[in-house]
């Protein structure tokens, strides 16, 4: 994802499962693949449409969102039950868990790239749950 620049980095967007984000945000969090794999296209297709609502300034040829896995028993999901982060910018506070001080995002991106194994996932899953804000994509506020 280092293919588009944004020129209006404090312009807001709604991101499905994400909330508003800054352009910054966005595009900070599709060159860490912080974005689910299912999520990274609507994301492109956001950023690249008509109205270009980041002034997204093309600096390259990489538009490859990360495949989605295909084994899902390797994937960490950090909020249970199809559930997604809904703060990826709360730190987790320190003492409380074995993330402390990550960002919840970056938890989250963690168990995507299948960097936990079960227990550390159990871990991750529990500070998630607890300072996350973990909700349901499919129940509208």
């Amino acid at each position: 994802w280092d293919y588009c620049s944004v020129s209006s980095p404090n312009k807001s967007l709604s991101i499905p499962g994400y909330g508003s984000l800054t352009c910054a945000a966005i595009e900070s969090n599709a060159q860490s693949n912080t974005f689910d794999p299912e999520d990274c296209g609507y994301v492109q297709e956001q950023l690249l449409s008509s109205n270009n609502p980041c002034g997204c300034r093309i600096t390259g040829t990489d538009r490859a969102c990360p495949s989605p896995p295909t084994n899902q028993n390797d994937i960490c999901r950090v909020c249970p039950n199809g559930k997604r982060v809904g703060d990826p910018n709360f730190v987790v506070p320190f003492g409380l868990s074995l993330f402390g001080g990550f960002l919840c995002g970056d938890m989250a991106a963690g168990g995507l790239d299948r960097q936990y194994d079960r227990d550390i996932c159990g871990q991750a899953s529990s500070a998630a749950s607890a300072h996350c804000s973990c909700y349901d994509p499919s129940v509208e506020s």
